[in-house]
């Protein structure tokens, strides 16, 4: 078995060798996805041993990840507006500029007289319907 400090450290090598964007980020939120733990805990518990199936889960997510699979993919859940929504390969990932859609949507619902209505056509995660 190995420790959360060392399966942390070959992560990062292997996303690194993968020009993965933020190669430490990526393996703390894969190892707290894998623990059930938030990443203060990882951090905080790098003495902690990994049991063999969370060590081949783990494995199998790197490597995923690797080949160029969504983080957001893999852990099937992405933070948008202050919610947590689901995802998966049916849905598209929310992005930071579908909250700047959300934002003028809302300033221009609060502009109204009278009660707005709206359509979210094609609704995947519904988190533009959901955020306003």
């Amino acid at each position: 078995m190995h420790t959360i400090a060392a399966a942390r450290t070959h992560i990062i090598y292997e996303l690194k060798q993968a020009h993965v964007e933020s190669p430490e980020l990526t393996a703390d939120l894969l190892i707290g996805f894998v623990l059930g733990w938030d990443r203060v805990r990882v951090l905080s518990h790098p003495e902690h041993l990994l049991e063999d199936g969370a060590q081949k889960l783990l494995g199998s997510l790197v490597s995923r990840r690797v080949y160029g699979e969504p983080l957001q993919y893999l852990t099937g859940e992405k933070e948008f507006f202050g919610y947590s929504f689901r995802v998966t390969p049916d849905v598209l990932i929310p992005r930071p500029e579908t909250e700047l859609l959300v934002e003028k949507a809302l300033d221009l619902i609060r502009g109204l007289a009278a009660p707005a209505r709206f359509a979210d056509i094609g609704t995947g995660s519904g988190c533009i319907a959901i955020s306003i």
